[in-house]
């Protein structure tokens, strides 16, 4: 997850879905939409940085997090 995605979704706590007030109006709406893909696809990242390179792509954890954005649509 970039700097830039970090810093709106207000660190770790709006990647996991809790309001920080880092992001407002609109741009708030987007960050709480997509920050629990950005939290799982972040998780992912660091194992591949410090654990494995060999690690497991999470499909099925990703499709979990998408799932309330696509029922929404």
């Amino acid at each position: 997850m970039s700097q830039l995605v970090r810093s709106l979704a207000g660190g770790r706590a709006g990647a996991e879905g809790r309001r920080t007030g880092a992001a407002a109006g609109p741009a708030a709406a987007i960050v709480e939409r997509h920050a629990p893909v950005a939290a799982v696809i972040d998780r992912f990242h660091r194992r591949l940085l410090t654990e494995s390179k060999h690690a497991s792509y999470p499909a099925a954890e990703i499709a979990r997090a998408c799932a309330p954005t696509i029922a929404a649509r």
